[in-house]
């Protein structure tokens, strides 16, 4: 018979059998692993390919340079519409000041305004006429008004200039209500 033929099974010691079991497992847990590894990439590649976010991008920066361009517009009507919000609390806080205005200016004929200013308590004009008898029409109809509640309680004038070269007269009066 032949000699080189052996029937005995070969045996392997158990540590070593243990051994090439956990080294078997850990190629299929690594192959497992880079395949999984792999199969996201592949994912994550053709997800970024079909993002609209290159376009989006695109857009952006579209609007960023539209937008710049209007932006001395949007600045401008920002500005009159805080304009317009001040406005509108000034003539909040002088609800009377239209009908105050309008009956000294009705007193006013042959006088000229050449300064004006108010404030929600104060009205101050300096004036320029040519007969001292319009100060005193203007200032007995101050008066009237003042005492009938229809104009600011105290009414000082002050500062009267004769220009004898243009034969004129300028003043100041000044409105303030105390109340």
């Amino acid at each position: 018979m032949n000699n080189g033929i052996n029937l005995v099974v070969k045996r392997v010691e158990p540590q070593a059998a243990l051994l090439q079991k956990r080294i078997k497992l850990l190629r299929i847990i690594a192959l497992s692993g880079l395949g999984l590894v792999t199969l996201v990439s592949i994912v994550l590649f053709i997800m970024i390919i079909a993002s609209p976010l290159p376009n989006l991008r695109e857009k952006e920066s579209n609007l960023f340079t539209s937008l710049n361009q209007e932006n001395s517009k949007i600045q401008r009507v920002v500005f009159v519409d805080k304009q317009l919000d001040h406005i509108q609390n000034i003539l909040a806080t002088r609800t009377k000041l239209p009908a105050v205005l309008s009956d000294v200016l009705t007193s006013m004929s042959g006088i000229r305004i050449v300064t004006y200013s108010s404030t929600p308590k104060a009205i101050e004009m300096t004036l320029e006429t040519t007969q001292l008898s319009q100060i005193e029409s203007l200032l007995n109809t101050l008066t009237v008004l003042s005492e009938q509640g229809k104009i600011f309680s105290t009414i000082v004038v002050s500062d009267l200039n004769v220009s004898p070269s243009s034969n004129s007269y300028q003043f100041r009066v000044s409105m303030t209500n105390d109340v």
